[in-house]
């Protein structure tokens, strides 16, 4: 299912395109994953237990270890939740470039109509899924017409 269905069932070229796009995906999808998936309970662990240090027990010298380890147990979780955001953008900017590559390579379509749907595609990337299956629902119209004329 693409991004852009919630129940119906899409066309088969619709379908080949969205999966040619997710294989080049596929690895940033994972590592941001694993960065979300253990980055979030490490920082959940280290604000626990600095209340605790800080609320449950009264302060001395030996706690100054224990508030340091889970001072750098939530500072290495902010990083790496950090990163998998940026992971996030570049998985982003990676479907972008894919969908205006694939625009601008079609041989189907006139040189204008294929600058209309990259420019589409720059001016509203919140929109690019959307605006990429109206360019292949176009570029798959002008191919049946094609081999209807043929017949």
């Amino acid at each position: 299912m693409t991004p852009t269905s919630s129940k119906r069932e899409e066309p088969l070229y619709i379908k080949r395109e969205f999966e040619k796009l997710n294989m080049r995906l596929v690895p940033l999808m994972r590592k941001t994953i694993f960065l979300g998936a253990f980055s979030v309970p490490l920082i959940t662990f280290s604000f626990i237990g600095l209340y605790f240090l800080f609320v449950m027990t009264s302060f001395s010298s030996d706690m100054a270890i224990g508030i340091g380890l889970f001072a750098l147990a939530g500072a290495f979780g902010m990083a790496l939740f950090r990163e998998s955001l940026h992971k996030g953008k570049e998985m982003r900017h990676t479907s972008l470039v894919y969908m205006k590559e694939r625009v601008a390579n079609s041989e189907r379509l006139p040189e204008e109509t294929k600058l209309r749907y990259v420019k589409q595609l720059q001016m509203y990337p919140a929109k690019s899924y959307e605006t990429f299956v109206r360019f292949l629902q176009h570029e798959e119209h002008i191919r049946q017409r094609e081999a209807s004329s043929e017949d």
